[in-house]
């Protein structure tokens, strides 16, 4: 399976006009499924999406940040951050969240030869819906509560809008054995 996960402010999906998803701040969660991928890369997936440590310590807290708090003054930027404010500290749960998960095979296009897309290593429509639906519902349930998980229409035409968070956009590969690249 591969993903690409990007934080995001908002994000929705739009089909035949209809918004039919739309969540506040968390991830977008692109996901295209790939031919042999099993329930195992699913779980995978979905670990990744729901631990992925993509907000700062403060994002999501109840009380302020030591830097801004005035007892202590206020923070200056440092590379864009607050002083005093660790980075890469808290997943989507933390900061009670929310996942938007959009279907996309064209994640697994193939344009080593040629300027045509290769979409064969695409898993066919039944069985990437079946562990699409599987990764959905393992995020509901690692993130339970009314409209914490949004979704796409699989198979469907659709707009997906986002305003990127940083940006920070994560590339995940379950079969890449050195790890996911990532991009911001």
């Amino acid at each position: 399976m591969r993903a690409v996960i990007q934080r995001v402010k908002s994000a929705s999906v739009t089909v035949s006009g209809e918004k039919v998803s739309e969540i506040g701040r968390g991830i977008l969660a692109l996901v295209g499924v790939a031919e042999g991928d099993t329930e195992r890369e699913a779980d995978q997936l979905v670990n990744k999406i729901t631990s992925l440590r993509l907000w700062d310590e403060s994002v999501g807290s109840s009380s302020p940040s030591p830097a801004l708090d005035p007892a202590v003054g206020k923070g200056s930027p440092v590379d864009g951050r607050t002083q005093g404010v660790r980075p890469w500290r808290r997943n989507v749960k933390e900061i009670d969240g929310q996942v938007l998960c959009v279907s996309q095979f064209t994640l697994l296009a193939n344009v080593q030869k040629g300027s045509k897309p290769d979409f064969h290593q695409a898993a066919k429509g039944e069985a990437a819906k079946a562990l699409y639906d599987k990764v959905l519902a393992g995020v509901r349930k690692a993130l339970p509560g009314v409209d914490k998980v949004q979704d796409g229409v699989f198979g469907a035409m659709m707009d997906v809008a986002l305003v990127n968070d940083g940006p920070v956009t994560i590339l995940l590969d379950t079969a890449d054995k050195k790890g996911s690249q990532s991009q911001s």
